[in-house]
């Protein structure tokens, strides 16, 4: 009667519709069928992950809306991205990364931003203000890493065209039951490598049919084994409906209910209730039993899967690694992201026969990669994932030559004196310091106490000697530690600007014999200076928001920090 009638209406307007999680979520109601009239179904989440509720992953249900927008095929999936209630103006976006991989790996296709805040007005001092008053992340114009702001969405628009390309690849649908419970927990217990959605009785009912023994939905998401996870009481239809999938092949896994879900129809219900569950369960003894084409497990989910040799997805042995496995008509592809924290080095075995290929969301670059055929069906790549990072490996039919693997030959770091340069206005008298070791600018001896809490950009230069570059050699330059977004130039030319992890490049093109002249842009947040400006009289300030850092707050390490070293192959 709302969300039904809210869509006629914007149909008959010409307007698509959009709405955040309500039923089952803020009121009771059925979590996923109020979504099948939104054109995109839209989610949540927030930053800092925080150990209380607020901010926590069970804060904002995610995969109901992931699910729902599968099996109600939709294609889309969107979230308000970066809510907070904890704003300092120290979000840059390689900190926004790290959760946007997370909710990617959940089925997350489209992000919206919170908050992009509409300010024409070129009349105060920056940053200003963003939605509210510590609510959102800052996407402002005024932000000090605005200019670079092109390489984050770039990466999220390569990501999003890939996690909404074909069909998405699950072994289990999770029924929620009919009676409307609490929206169910996002990090409930389930078996590493397998992958599942949740279905309410809409679709149940209407919306699955069975082919080759799998449950289909019309777009072709198809689902091998139906989970009954905690259906203690069940209407007759929804009984019968599942008996109907088991004869047709479908591997059911839960415990019979314990009683039926309404006391509507009488006597005449409760038998019918009573036959569909005697068709499934028999007498309920039996941890397994053939019904039909198909089989019927009182066991847990992961005992079924193993008896019904339904192997793991992916396999990646005592790591942190997110991933997700979409499918296209010639191809299949994994996303995998690694925590900022975390990386992950060794095999990584994938359900999939193919030529394999990384594909790099940063930079758009293609690569071929070795692959070992495996028992099984399985193609083990052996994969190197920093702390951070992520890709997508896709197997599809390719003449893509694995790259070759070059082993380190010699590290050279950079030991010179380095310039920088500040701009002027932020109280630092001189063009430029020069410093004979990199450290973080609040930590510069020759700079003030405004000067230490410098915000904003600072271009480093040094120059080094490479008097022996074998034509056959590949160089790359690497940065090491960068608080937080580093533009390189070589000898003049524009080489990569580097925003998250890995804060390596290849130079190989533009490095020359003999003298070689290196400038680094640096640009860090506001916080540093926003903390300085709140322990001055708001008439001596240079920055102006509605709520920032409180005076005294400890500055954080900003600028180039290095060791930066040349590594040759």
């Amino acid at each position: 009667n709302f969300f039904g009638e809210m869509s006629s209406i914007a149909q008959q307007n010409g307007l698509r519709l959009s709405f955040e999680t309500a039923s089952g979520d803020i009121f009771p109601g059925d979590i996923l069928e109020y979504y099948k009239y939104a054109d995109v179904p839209m989610c949540e989440f927030w930053h800092p992950r925080q150990e209380s509720y607020v901010g926590s992953i069970e804060f904002k249900p995610v995969k109901p809306c992931v699910s729902a927008s599968r099996v109600y095929g939709k294609g889309r999936v969107a979230a308000e991205a970066f809510t907070s209630f904890d704003l300092n103006w120290n979000e840059h976006p390689r900190f926004l990364k790290d959760i946007a991989d997370e909710h990617l790996a959940q089925g997350v296709t489209h992000l919206v931003f919170h908050t992009y805040t509409h300010n024409p007005r070129v009349d105060f001092l920056p940053p200003s203000t963003s939605f509210g008053s510590r609510i959102g992340t800052p996407f402002l114009r005024l932000q000090t890493w605005w200019q670079h702001m092109s390489h984050f969405t770039d990466y999220l628009a390569r990501c999003n065209y890939m996690l909404e390309s074909g069909n998405p690849v699950s072994d289990v649908l999770m029924y929620l039951g009919d009676e409307q419970n609490h929206k169910p927990r996002q990090l409930l217990a389930f078996p590493e490598g397998y992958a599942y959605d949740y279905c309410n009785p809409d679709v149940l009912l209407n919306r699955l049919s069975v082919k080759n023994g799998q449950m289909v939905t019309p777009e072709g998401i198809s689902y091998r084994v139906l989970w009954l996870y905690d259906c203690k009481r069940m209407l007759p239809e929804t009984v019968e409906k599942i008996l109907s999938f088991a004869r047709q092949g479908v591997t059911i896994v839960g415990e019979p209910p314990t009683g039926i879900a309404t006391l509507s129809g009488g006597q005449a219900e409760e038998s019918r209730f009573q036959k569909a569950v005697e068709a499934l369960w028999g007498n309920g003894k039996q941890n397994v039993r053939t019904v039909g084409k198909g089989r019927v497990y009182t066991g847990n989910i992961g005992s079924a899967l193993i008896s019904e040799r339904i192997q793991p997805d992916i396999n990646i042995r005592f790591s942190d690694v997110r991933w997700l496995h979409r499918k296209t008509d010639d191809s299949h592809f994994y996303f995998l992201s690694t925590p900022e924290g975390k990386g992950y080095q060794g095999t990584v075995s994938f359900r999939i026969n193919g030529t394999a290929e990384i594909w790099d969301p940063l930079t758009g670059e293609i690569k071929g990669v070795t692959s070992t055929l495996m028992e099984g069906g399985y193609t083990q790549i052996e994969m190197d994932l920093p702390a951070g990072t992520s890709c997508f490996v896709v197997f599809r039919d390719s003449d893509s030559q694995p790259e070759k693997l070059l082993s380190v030959t010699e590290r050279k770091e950079i030991q010179n004196d380095w310039e920088i340069s500040f701009p002027a206005g932020w109280g630092i008298e001189q063009p430029s310091v020069e410093i004979d070791q990199l450290m973080a600018w609040k930590d510069i001896p020759s700079l003030g106490g405004e000067g230490k809490a410098f915000s904003g950009t600072a271009v480093y230069r040094t120059s080094f000697r490479m008097d022996d570059t074998p034509d056959e050699a590949r160089y790359f330059l690497d940065l090491g530690r960068v608080e937080m977004i580093a533009k390189v130039t070589l000898n003049g030319s524009d080489i990569a600007t580097k925003w998250t992890y890995p804060y390596k490049m290849d130079i190989t093109g533009y490095l020359q014999r003999g003298e070689n002249r290196l400038e680094i842009a640096v640009t860090s947040t506001w916080f540093n200076r926003l903390a300085y400006d709140a322990g001055l009289p708001e008439q001596e300030r240079k920055t102006w928001t509605i709520s920032g850092p409180q005076a005294g707050s400890p500055l954080k390490d900003y600028g180039l920090l290095g060791p930066v070293t040349i590594i040759t192959k």
